[in-house]
């Protein structure tokens, strides 16, 4: 996924989403993995076009951006040669398929979602701790986004993300997993293996939610 880029208008947003297109394109020849090569480049620009919109609506956090979605489709089907109407079809095939925002990871997308959503923790010994408290936040929105698959909760990770010491961050995962808000799923922990985890805690007697911001209708 490219990183550190920095589009200033909607062609810059297409020329981005093609270019990818075309990185995952190469990757996709050079390990024999591709079968058809028009589907794949035109299927793969509308995933990453509704990669963009996803994080287009999160960072600006308002409901539509149904006018910069139309013009980066038009300089998509300009630059590609498309069909405007044959990629309105393959958008509407591929919309669900999106599982990320473009360049961002999901701990960095946990973030955003909890510091929006941030919540209280109601155990004794848990209550009007801030580090907890976002950590929790964190897990509940990286669970929804798995659905019924463990969550992860890479300790390295977290201590870059949340400037925190690791020691810090580690005393957190441990009060959790005693506190039962977390639990670990599979196998043993062990050095080269990140620790996955189900966020099992109860909403209204662990937690609960705090008055959230309110996306702005644009």
């Amino acid at each position: 996924m490219s990183e550190g880029l920095i589009a200033e208008d909607a062609k810059q947003l297409a020329q981005i989403i093609v270019n990818d297109t075309d990185r995952l394109l190469a990757d996709a020849k050079s390990k024999k993995q591709l079968e058809d090569e028009d589907d794949f480049l035109i299927s793969t620009d509308a995933l990453n076009l509704a990669r963009v919109i996803w994080r287009c609506r999160e960072e600006l956090n308002v409901l539509s951006v149904d006018g910069v979605e139309s013009e980066i489709t038009e300089h998509i089907c300009d630059i590609r040669k498309y069909r405007p109407d044959e990629f309105d079809l393959v958008k509407i095939a591929t919309k669900n398929r999106a599982r990320m925002p473009f360049g961002w990871q999901p701990l960095e997308y946990a973030l955003l979602l909890a510091m929006r959503q941030p919540v209280k923790l109601l155990l004794p010994a848990l209550r009007d701790r801030p580090w907890p408290a976002l950590i929790v936040a964190m897990a509940i929105q990286l669970q929804s986004l798995q659905k019924d698959k463990p969550i992860l909760l890479p300790i390295e990770a977290l201590r870059d993300l949340l400037r925190l010491r690791k020691s810090v961050v580690a005393g957190v995962i441990k009060q959790l997993i005693e506190e039962k808000v977390i639990e670990e799923t599979g196998e043993k922990y062990h050095t080269n293996r990140a620790r996955e985890f189900k966020f099992i805690a109860e909403h209204g007697v662990a937690w609960e939610y705090l008055p959230a911001e309110t996306p702005r209708n644009a």
